[in-house]
C-alpha cells in the first residue's frame, strides 16, 4: 500500500522531506512531468484513525507546506493506492486540474473561522414552520438577530481578504458560521484583527479563529 500525502508543483529535490511520516516510514517523492507525490510504503492498510498517524500525517504536509519553492495539496489522512503505477496514473490523468489548483494555493494558507450564538436558542420558527415556508424563513432570520448579523457581516470581510472562500456545514443549531478562508500569510493578523472586532461589538457572538494550515479546503474546485 501506498500512502499519499500530498501533490506538490516542485522538484524532488527541492522538497523538504523529513525522515518519517506515518508508522515511522520515510517519505519519498513520485514524480510525473511537473507534479510530484509524496507518498511512503507500507506492507499493511493503516486508515485506522490513530492519534501518532494522524499526527504524523499532518507533520508531513505541514512542512511540505512550509517550503519555499512552491505548493502543496494536503491528502486527505487515509488517502492510499495500491501501487506506483496508480501514483502515476492519478497525476497524469488529473494533472490540469492538480496544476489549477496548485496555481490557487501557492504561497497562501488557510484560515478556519467559527462564529456562534451565546445563549438559549429560540424556538419561535418551529411554530412558524407549520404555517408557511415564508413565515418559516422570517422566523430563522429573526432567530439569528444580532450575532446572525455581525457574522454575516465577518464574512463579508473576511472573503474580501481572502483569495478563496469555502462555506462548511453547520454543526449545531447555534452556529451561525462556519468556514474557511484561503489568503495570505500576510493577511493572517488580519483575519484575527476581524474575528476579534466582532467578538468585541456583541455578547451574544463568540467566534473562534484556527491556523494558519495548509489548504486542505482547497484541494477542489469549489462546486
Amino acid at each position: 500500500m501506498i500512502w499519499l500525502y500530498g501533490i506538490c508543483d516542485q522538484p524532488a529535490e527541492a522538497l523538504p522531506l523529513p525522515a518519517a511520516g506515518v508508522a515511522g516510514a520515510e517519505p519519498r517523492a513520485v514524480v510525473e512531468g511537473p507534479l510530484t507525490a509524496v507518498v511512503s510504503d507500507h506492507e499493511h492498510d493503516l486508515r485506522e484513525p490513530a492519534a501518532e498517524s494522524m499526527i504524523a500525517h499532518a507533520r508531513v504536509v505541514e512542512q511540505l507546506a512550509g517550503g519555499d519553492a512552491g505548493g502543496v495539496l494536503p491528502a486527505r489522512f487515509g488517502s492510499s493506492l495500491e501501487t506506483e503505477q496508480a501514483v502515476h496514473e492519478l497525476l497524469r490523468d488529473r494533472r490540469e486540474r492538480f496544476l489549477a489548483r496548485l496555481a490557487c494555493v501557492h504561497g497562501r494558507v488557510e484560515v478556519g473561522v467559527r462564529a456562534m450564538r451565546l445563549g438559549a436558542a429560540e424556538p419561535e420558527h418551529a411554530e412558524a414552520a407549520r404555517s408557511s415556508g415564508r413565515d418559516y424563513l422570517l422566523a430563522k432570520l429573526r432567530e439569528r438577530g444580532e450575532a446572525g448579523r455581525l457574522a454575516d457581516e465577518l464574512d463579508r470581510r473576511l472573503t474580501a481578504l481572502s483569495r478563496e472562500r469555502r462555506l462548511l456545514l453547520l454543526r449545531q443549531p447555534r452556529e451561525l458560521l462556519r468556514a474557511a478562508y484561503l489568503v495570505e500569510p500576510s493577511a493572517v493578523e488580519a483575519v484575527q484583527r476581524e474575528v476579534a472586532r466582532s467578538e468585541q461589538r456583541s455578547d451574544e457572538l463568540a467566534v473562534l479563529c484556527t491556523g494558519p494550515w495548509p489548504p486542505y479546503s482547497f484541494v477542489e474546485e469549489e462546486r
